[in-house]
């Protein structure tokens, strides 16, 4: 335990958040493998940013309806019925594909149930997370729990190669492996059920008289006034847009030098590496940097690492450029920038803190990424009217990518100047501790 950096006391809430990261991690991995490769297969590369677009905009959606119900109803409840839900979802989905829908449309709708994933379950485990450690605490088990699904990741692409090289020997269809991913998401509420009963979570909810309307705007009043998060809320608007037009680079230059079979097993090894990367910055580096570095410096990592990853891909063009500046662009944004944006969401009163998160972890990204993919279309669409070149369409989107990085970097400057001042605004409550006096803040 004192290699792990925590408590016997802690040990049944890291057990269940573990778990809960990892199972959600492996099939959520295992999803993104065979959906993308499906869809660069059967409808192209070109196509990738109307998906963007569309799946963004269920996210915004999503988002909105979370933060509805998320500080209304008990945490614990909330989260194990999302789990059994997306289960029963993946359970549809292979339904859909024995019985032969078409790809263009079977292959988005999973992208798009993957994306979903990926935005609901963080949103409610975190906010439920942040009810049960306190901020100390947080800085030294969050790392861990993060790291916990990255080692979940390295599961579901191993799965997603083998398992599809398994069922192609046997006349079987990778899509089998949804089926996989149902199973092991029944087990996890099943054991939900089972180890939560031992975690005394604080359910604090919103009155029970509260308008939509009225939890909309508390919670984007939080974002406007509160300047930490203002300029937080810009930071990520821009990475958000710079994560595209890597994302895109990438995809768009794998895709053009591998084709079927070689795409997924380049994608799945990648990802693997990727995840790799990932749970050693977590476990190694991010909880060392949260107790040694001020907290309102580690956001600067990213904005930094914006620059950089667009630089590397402007200059040294090929698959080995656009691999390497998404690895590092993602491992900085999970392995050092999530983690410390949960560490700080810890400061949310608890009644306010799932609005709040789902403004920070929902709509921003999900913005930038719709301005990334709409920068992309209209692009598209000038260079099919032989306006621009191909190889001046790519420095366009790169450019501004380049260009929205710098503004990061205004933003996590300001952050700077403006945390300590912050933190005496009336709308940061100091939580009162349930775990130990040693842990508490004063």
């Amino acid at each position: 335990m004192r290699i792990s950096n925590f408590r016997p006391d802690e040990r049944h809430a890291l057990l269940l958040f573990s778990l809960i990261m990892f199972v959600n991690m492996l099939t959520l991995e295992a999803t993104f493998v065979m959906s993308t490769s499906g869809f660069l297969d059967s409808i192209g590369a070109n196509q990738l940013p109307l998906l963007w677009i569309i799946d963004m905009g269920l996210i915004v959606v999503g988002t909105t309806i979370i933060s509805a119900v998320i500080d209304r109803w008990p945490r614990k409840q909330f989260l194990s019925w999302i789990i059994f839900g997306l289960a029963f979802f993946y359970l549809f989905m292979r339904m859909l594909f024995s019985y032969g829908v078409p790809e263009w449309g079977s292959y988005p709708f999973l992208y798009m149930l993957a994306e979903q994933q990926v935005l609901v379950i963080p949103i409610v485990f975190w906010a439920m997370a942040n009810d049960i450690f306190s901020i100390q605490q947080t800085k030294r088990i969050f790392p861990l729990i993060a790291a916990s699904g990255v080692i979940g990741g390295i599961v579901g692409n191993t799965l997603a190669i083998s398992l599809a090289n398994y069922f192609g020997s046997r006349g079987r269809e990778s899509y089998d492996l949804l089926f996989i991913n149902a199973v092991l998401l029944f087990l996890l509420f099943i054991a939900f059920q089972i180890l939560s009963q031992r975690i005394p979570a604080s359910d604090r909810q919103s009155r029970a008289d509260d308008t939509f309307q009225k939890m909309f705007a508390d919670g984007w009043d939080f974002v406007r006034n509160v300047a930490v998060f203002r300029y937080l809320a810009i930071a990520m608007l821009g990475v958000g847009f710079v994560i595209t037009m890597i994302e895109f680079n990438f995809l768009d230059v794998i895709n053009a030098n591998f084709q079927g079979s070689q795409f997924q097993s380049f994608f799945g090894l990648y990802r693997i590496g990727q995840t790799i990367s990932i749970v050693l910055v977590q476990s190694l580096l991010a909880s060392r940097l949260l107790n040694l570095v001020d907290l309102k410096r580690i956001f600067s990592f990213m904005s930094g690492a914006s620059v950089l990853i667009i630089l590397i891909v402007l200059f040294i063009p090929g698959v080995f450029a656009s691999a390497l500046a998404r690895l590092f662009g993602r491992t900085i944004l999970f392995g050092i920038d999530e983690p410390a944006r949960k560490s700080l969401q810890g400061l949310i009163p608890d009644e306010k803190r799932g609005r709040v998160s789902s403004f920070l972890d929902g709509y921003l990204y999900a913005i930038g990424t719709i301005f990334g993919s709409l920068l992309l279309v209209l692009l598209f669409w000038v260079t099919g009217n032989g306006w621009l070149t191909l190889e001046g369409r790519n420095w366009a989107f790169l450019l501004t990518g380049g260009i929205v990085a710098f503004v990061s970097i205004w933003a996590t400057t300001k952050l700077w100047l403006s945390y300590d001042t912050s933190m005496l605004d009336w709308r940061l409550a100091r939580r009162k501790r349930r775990s130990s006096v040693l842990d508490m803040d004063f």
